[in-house]
C-alpha cells in the first residue's frame, strides 16, 4: 500500500464513512416512527427497544471509534512494517464497510421514499 497516496485518501474514507453512518442513522430513526418497517440488526434492535437515544449514541460512537482508529494507525503505519500491514488491513476493511453501509443508507433511502 502507497502510504503517501493514502494520505489522501485516508480524509476522503473518514469522511465517506461518516456521511454513511449520518444517512443510515437518519433513515433509521425516521423508519423507527413508521409502522411498516423492522430494524434487522438484533443490536440496533434491542438498543432501539431500551432507547432511541441509545441507537444514537451507539452509531455516532462505533464510526467516530473506526475514524479514530484509521488516523491513530495511519502515524503508526509511519514507523514500521508491522504499523504498515495493520494500517493497511484496518483501511481496506474499513473501505469495504464503506461500501456495504453506503448501500445499506441508499436502500434505505429508496424504501422510505417508496412509502412514502
Amino acid at each position: 500500500m502507497n502510504l503517501q497516496k493514502c494520505k489522501y485518501q485516508l480524509p476522503l474514507l473518514i469522511v465517506l464513512l461518516n456521511l454513511a453512518n449520518l444517512m443510515d442513522l437518519f433513515t433509521t430513526v425516521i423508519a423507527f416512527k413508521l409502522p411498516h418497517f423492522v430494524e434487522i440488526n438484533p443490536i440496533i434492535l434491542s438498543l432501539a427497544r431500551e432507547s432511541p437515544f441509545l441507537v444514537v449514541l451507539f452509531k455516532i460512537g462505533v464510526v467516530l471509534s473506526v475514524s479514530l482508529l484509521l488516523l491513530s494507525l495511519y502515524e503508526f503505519s509511519q514507523r514500521s512494517e508491522f504499523g504498515k500491514a495493520l494500517f493497511s488491513g484496518v483501511f481496506w476493511g474499513s473501505f469495504l464497510s464503506c461500501i456495504v453501509l453506503w448501500l445499506i443508507a441508499v436502500h434505505n433511502v429508496v424504501l422510505l421514499i417508496l412509502y412514502i
